[in-house]
């Protein structure tokens, strides 16, 4: 998943599940110099998913 903004960063995201754990993977590139400007993962079990939620959307 990926999202264009009009200051050309691009900000990628994806998800991957392994048997009862999740990663979300947040990465802004700067689209016009190739370059990662950030990246932050956040792990947790699947029981703990909105506690990643929460933490993506600073609740």
């Amino acid at each position: 998943m990926w999202l264009r903004s009009s200051t050309g960063s691009i900000l990628e995201g994806s998800v991957r599940k392994a048997c009862n754990k999740v990663r979300v993977t947040i990465q802004l590139v700067d689209a016009e110099q190739d370059k990662h400007e950030w990246t932050e993962s956040y792990d947790s079990s699947l029981a703990d998913i909105f506690a990643i939620q929460s933490a993506l959307y600073g609740c």
